[in-house]
């Protein structure tokens, strides 16, 4: 942090207070254009809205500032390592900070790249591009690409809580009740799980988690209602007559199975 000399900070103090403006809403042609550009880049397929000087750099610290330079490495460099390799887009998001400046994000998996030097394809890797545009003349205008690889495998991110899948109150009801661990477990020790409304809450010593169904069996379980970034996975399987809730990450990583107690 820098500091300010005290003067300075009675003038901020005293200057009026004026609310950041609302961005402008983007229509829906320039979000069908921004994700068109998109698409075809993803694809690698060649897209007339990208800058002769875009600014590229990729996750392993490369850059470029002239889009010919950058093609000549990703021709020759990049493209071969994914000759048997299989991708895809998983998620893409398009905001608008301005009305003449949008960024997309994309998030995507490749499986099977084999890298320069090498002959055994690597991990799996998952990452986000992120794009970024000008409007100028009515034209978009692709200026500045960064890639970066991701330290987890996706998992579908949220803005806000999602609505809950339609599940009978009955089977809800089932799975209320006292859980426990067992008593190696480095995470959750014990659960208590009620029913509210359409979803389920977890209590724990580490605070009252919200569970949302995605289907009669699988929820996913939120930190805080108005903290979506973060959650959990939870699904209650039946053994024997035995219910478990089965906890896991995101991205599905398991944690714990907890036990319905008698």
């Amino acid at each position: 942090m820098r500091l300010v000399a005290a003067p300075f900070i009675a003038t901020l103090v005293a200057a009026p207070f004026h609310a950041a403006a609302e961005p402008a809403k983007p229509s829906a042609s320039d979000v069908d254009a921004i994700r068109q550009i998109v698409a075809n880049l993803e694809a690698d397929t060649p897209d007339p809205h990208v800058s002769a000087d875009l600014d590229w750099e990729n996750a392993f610290g490369i850059r470029y500032t002239n889009l010919k330079k950058r093609d000549a490495f990703y021709g020759t460099i990049v493209k071969p390592q994914f000759k048997t390799a299989t991708s895809g887009t998983l998620e893409t998001r398009v905001q608008f900070p301005t009305p003449d400046t949008a960024v997309a994000d994309t998030y995507w998996h490749v499986a099977g790249q084999i890298y320069a030097g090498e002959t055994k394809a690597g991990p799996d890797r998952w990452g986000r591009t992120t794009y970024i545009f000008t409007k100028v003349d009515g034209t978009w205008t692709e200026v500045i690409e960064r890639v970066a690889d991701l330290r987890l495998p996706y998992y579908k991110h949220f803005d806000a809580l999602p609505a809950a899948s339609v599940v009978a109150a009955a089977t809800l009801q089932s799975y209320s009740g006292h859980y426990a661990a067992p008593p190696d477990a480095k995470h959750l020790q014990a659960v208590d799980v009620s029913v509210a409304g359409d979803h389920l809450l977890v209590k724990s010593a580490h605070g009252t988690f919200i569970a949302i169904p995605t289907s009669p069996t699988d929820f996913l379980v939120f930190y805080d209602a108005n903290d979506v970034a973060e959650y959990m996975k939870g699904r209650f399987v039946t053994k024997d007559g035995q219910v478990e809730l089965i906890v896991s990450e995101a991205w599905d990583d398991p944690l714990v199975t907890l036990t319905k107690q008698p």
